[in-house]
């Protein structure tokens, strides 16, 4: 299931910090998901993310944004500390909000470094809507990045507080070409589709074309994108186009570019330094009351990254027992030759261990010695290890040949305590045939067995 879930993690269009995605996948492939409860995966819709104090209400936009967050990382995010938005939760906060005849005013509190780009268009439109009704201020709760600032700055007024950080516009995907693994490792992958541009699959050769309707995709959002800062900030959209380069600013720096409108010099106080920045958009909001202190942003900051370092070990560790065990367990079909290879395949894995041992399995049983190397009348015969201490104790105590043992090896024949031969047999009650000394050259004449 955590396979499954890794890809999907990392195969839609994103608009989020790249280092914050790698952060979230590292965690997802050590969580164990075996407790997963479906009906206690739920949170509690928008209640979460709709707060009154007084008349204002706030809305927080915290963790990975998705369109719908999966009940599998919802329940993820509570037993690993992880946390996820729900943009379509986020929009019925909000509308709930403006309805609200108690709530003269949102306010968005923002820590988040962005997610998918499915869904934020919604989102961002809902928010301008909304301050046109009631106003709408954001307040970075120490990240704003991407997704999150694409609907965050679409609000009124947007402020933040100095160690802040803010950026990251653009747009991205990642697609792994497999192909050479699969081709070094012996397997071939067809996809078989209507259209050149249809479809492909894991394993399989991506092509030229391929790419570039990928690269169309990202360049419309990455567009769609620049049109939302440029809508919301009150810029040309040549002055927001030059802002898409993927890179983070602290506080200040955002506010001299006119992505936000002022910096607290204290969570607890209100504070600020109000741009003068002619690019910034024009506002009569008041400055909004920062609703924590400093140090408490900056010890959540160092617990972060020391989480983050302690998931990068344990997920290093944990990664390199399950594979070595894999690699044991199917030891009859790695070689030498293709370990090399076997190895490489496991790393692009990136722990879907279901995928990796279903490649060992597709790896041919080894069925002759490698030392014999491979002629052109041995061409498809595939390659194996040299006999186990057992087969030649079977071949010095049968005086069978060297080629029958193999033979009777691939099937699991071992010997038994009463010097029998226990060959496995699904017709035999016991699963098990045992055959005399006596009864070997007859049993391999009826089996074909032969040298």
């Amino acid at each position: 299931m955590i396979g499954a879930t890794l890809q999907h993690l990392q195969g839609p269009l994103w608009m989020i910090d790249p280092r914050a995605l790698e952060r979230v996948v590292q965690a997802l492939g050590i969580v164990d998901v075996s407790g997963f409860d479906p009906s206690a995966a739920h949170g509690s819709g928008d209640g979460d993310l709709y707060e009154v104090d007084g008349d204002v209400a706030t809305i927080r936009i915290g963790g990975v944004m998705m369109r719908r967050v999966p009940p599998i990382y919802q329940w993820i995010g509570k037993v690993f500390g992880l946390e996820f938005t729900d943009m379509e939760a986020t929009r019925e906060a909000l509308a709930r909000a403006v309805e609200d005849s108690r709530v003269e005013s949102v306010t968005l509190s923002i820590d988040s470094p962005g997610g998918t780009a499915l869904g934020i268009e919604s989102l961002a439109q809902d928010v301008g809507a909304a301050n046109a009704l009631k106003p709408i201020t954001t307040i970075v709760d120490g990240y704003m990045a991407s997704a999150a600032l694409y609907a965050g700055v679409q609000a009124g007024t947007v402020a933040a507080h100095v160690g802040d950080m803010i950026g990251s516009i653009g747009t991205f995907c990642v697609v792994h070409d497999s192909s050479k693994l699969y081709e070094d490792a012996g397997v071939k992958v067809h996809v078989i589709s209507n259209h050149p541009g249809k479809g492909w699959a894991d394993g399989a050769p991506i092509s030229e074309e391929q790419l570039s309707d990928l690269q169309s995709m990202v360049d419309g959002y990455a567009s769609q994108f620049v049109d939302a800062v440029a809508r919301g900030r009150g810029m040309t959209t040549d002055a927001a186009r030059k802002l898409a380069t993927g890179a983070m600013w602290h506080a200040e720096e955002a506010m001299a570019l006119g992505l936000i409108d002022s910096v607290a010099t204290s969570r607890q106080s209100s504070d600020t330094r109000q741009t003068t920045n002619p690019a910034a958009k024009a506002t009569n909001t008041p400055e909004p009351t920062m609703p924590t202190d400093l140090e408490k942003a900056i010890a959540a900051t160092a617990t972060e990254k020391a989480r983050a370092d302690s998931l990068k070990i344990s997920l290093d560790i944990v990664q390199d027992a399950r594979r070595d065990e894999l690699v044991a367990k199917y030891q009859d079909r790695v070689t030498a030759e293709n370990k090399p290879a076997v190895l490489e395949f496991a790393a692009f894995c990136a722990g879907d261990f279901g995928k990796f041992e279903g490649h060992l399995k597709s790896l041919p049983v080894l069925t002759r010695s490698i030392e014999q190397g491979a002629d052109a009348q041995d061409a498809d015969r595939p390659l194996v290890a040299e006999p186990t201490k057992g087969e030649r104790q079977i071949s010095k105590l049968f005086g069978m040949s060297h080629t029958k043992i193999e033979k009777l090896g691939q099937r699991g024949t071992t010997i038994g305590t009463g010097g029998t031969l226990e060959i496995p047999d699904a017709s035999c009650e016991d699963g098990i045939r045992e055959i005399r000394k006596d009864e070997v050259a007859a049993y391999l004449a009826v089996t074909k067995v032969s040298a």
